[in-house]
């Protein structure tokens, strides 16, 4: 029986998801184990998800996975590459597992041309033609990302003397492949099993495997639907911050969902939102103008020019609070990281600066847990096949398995120097998470779920 791991957000879970688990299934048997590692109740774009840990991963194994495990807060709250390291990393630990499944825009394309094995070769050797390129795409202002893919595109374009025979992808498709959201996160998991799989073998481990599953629905970033298949989680999450509570807004909303989402979740996105957005920004707000400059570059994200960017914008509200209406100040509060957000500071940027400096994600602590990876392995919910899994992994994981929050504060079976940092972060965050969404029947030690 074939254990698959799949990296995930589920925030929310809509028809893609539900048609990964059975596109997995369809692939590896019926009976094969789905093991997903989730963000918890922040996800990568620094954002409080807009349902629970525990109410999402519920309605995973509801859908068809066997065990969900969380992926610790500093790393679900970093950039794409910590992101798909750290995910990697958890994965490897946990001994059941030897493939990967990741979604991609043109799975089927990237798999025949072997994209990313030539991508994977420039960026580990770093030709200097290639270091060439990406300076002068950087002289130009690009960002890093986009320097990044373009450099690439330019050596791997069948115009360029890089190309063996063994790719044979116009120089404008390549670049049309690095801007879509699922490729690029898959790119990232490409490279980061690349990295892991160095060291396994140096353990004389099994090395991990990716897989590609094709994506279907509208792509991630849009807020349209592309056919009647699939909403994407941004489209839903807009529609959902668009409506209010009463009974005719639920209405409204379950029109609109009925077709496109997990029928699992369609009970949950016709209920009042939790996010409490406006106190989230509010707590922002007051330990920026409470903190210095000095202090806040110490934290994650942070840089001079940032950090007294946020500090001024942030005082220009306050001023103009007393002289506003309640409706601007309002209108302000919302719109807070988009104002703050330029060409140099993209809006998820400025997003995971301020998580970090609410959850205390200092910069020197975070070199330290990037070093170490994840210190622990904690299961979210689980069905009978997650439970045996549960069993194995006690006996073949590299890394301490909790079972529910109040085990975070406890002293972890580990040797990682940022361990007890990693489980501290934990707690804040689902400490925050609770303050800021007012979940009264939700303790933060609430413990994993059993789905029978």
């Amino acid at each position: 029986m074939k254990t698959i791991a799949i990296i995930t957000e589920y925030n929310p879970m809509h028809l893609g998801h539900l048609y990964q688990i059975e596109y997995v299934k369809n692939k590896f048997g019926d009976d094969c184990r789905i093991i997903l590692v989730m963000s918890g109740n922040f996800v990568q774009r620094g954002e409080p998800a807009l349902y629970s840990k525990y109410e999402r991963a519920e309605d995973a194994v509801k859908s068809g996975a066997s065990m969900v495990i969380e992926l610790p807060v500093s790393f679900a709250s970093a950039s794409a590459k910590e992101f798909a390291n750290a995910a990697v990393k958890l994965i490897s630990s946990l001994g059941v597992v030897d493939t990967i499944v990741a979604g991609a825009e043109d799975a089927e394309l990237i798999s025949s041309n072997k994209f990313f094995d030539k991508v994977n070769e420039i960026l580990h050797d770093e030709p200097a033609d290639f270091q060439e390129l990406l300076r002068s795409y950087l002289d130009k202002g690009k960002n890093f990302a986009e320097a990044r893919s373009l450099s690439l595109a330019d050596l791997l374009g069948k115009d360029h003397y890089a190309n063996d025979g063994s790719l044979n992808l116009d120089k404008d498709v390549i670049q049309n492949l690095l801007k879509k959201s699922n490729n690029i996160l898959a790119l990232e998991y490409s490279l980061a099993i690349k990295a892991e799989n160095t060291i396994r073998k140096s353990q004389g481990s099994r090395q991990l495997k990716l897989h590609l599953s094709p994506r279907k629905g509208a792509d991630e970033n849009s807020l349209e639907t592309v056919d009647d298949f699939s909403l994407s989680a941004s489209a839903i999450r807009n529609i959902l911050l668009e409506t209010n509570t009463d009974d005719h807004r639920k209405s409204v909303r379950f029109l609109k969902f009925e077709n496109y989402l997990n029928p699992v979740v369609l009970s949950r996105v016709i209920e009042p939102k939790y996010r409490q957005y406006d106190s989230y920004v509010q707590t922002f707000l007051a330990r920026v103008l409470t903190t210095s400059v000095d202090e806040l570059i110490s934290y994650r994200d942070f840089s001079t020019d940032l950090a007294n960017r946020i500090k001024n914008i942030s005082e220009t509200y306050l001023f103009s609070a007393s002289q506003t209406n309640a409706e601007s100040n309002e209108i302000f509060r919302d719109n807070l990281f988009q104002e703050i957000s330029n060409k140099y500071f993209v809006e998820t940027r400025v997003k995971r600066a301020a998580l970090s400096l609410l959850l205390g994600i200092k910069e020197n602590d975070w070199q330290d847990i990037k070093s170490d990876g994840p210190a622990f392995i904690n299961v979210l919910a689980v069905d009978k096949n997650g439970r045996y899994l549960m069993k194995l992994m006690r006996k073949l994981s590299t890394l301490p398995i909790t079972v529910k929050n109040s085990d975070l504060l406890e002293r972890l079976n580990n040797d990682l120097k940022t361990s007890k940092i990693q489980q501290q972060l934990n707690l804040n965050a689902d400490a925050l998470y609770k303050l800021f969404c007012q979940k009264e029947d939700e303790g933060i030690y609430k413990e994993y779920i059993y789905i029978k």
